[in-house]
């Protein structure tokens, strides 16, 4: 009876995790492979940032490879400042 106690006192606790506040578009640039995109969920702008400059993006090519430099990272709802990647970001599928 006490461990059913105990479960029902700490299952609301682990059963509340949350994602991030906010889905991000970062367009980032490849050592090898040029310009891309990559998704991040995140609370912040700059946790987005961050994120996106260790992250795999998706290139011009449809390939994936490592972000080196980010350029811009924006809300989902906005749009990128670069019309090429803007472009871009309509064709990726996800």
């Amino acid at each position: 009876m006490k461990a059913l106690l105990l479960s029902l006192a700490v299952a609301p606790f682990f059963a509340q995790a949350s994602f991030p506040a906010n889905q991000y578009i970062c367009h980032a640039l490849s050592a090898y492979a040029g310009p891309g995109l990559v998704w991040v969920q995140s609370d912040t702008l700059a946790q987005a940032q961050s994120v996106a400059s260790d992250a795999e993006i998706v290139t011009l090519d449809l390939t994936y490879s490592k972000a080196t430099e980010v350029v811009q990272c924006v809300l989902s709802s906005e749009s990128l400042s670069d019309l090429a990647m803007e472009t871009f970001r309509k064709r990726v599928p996800r």
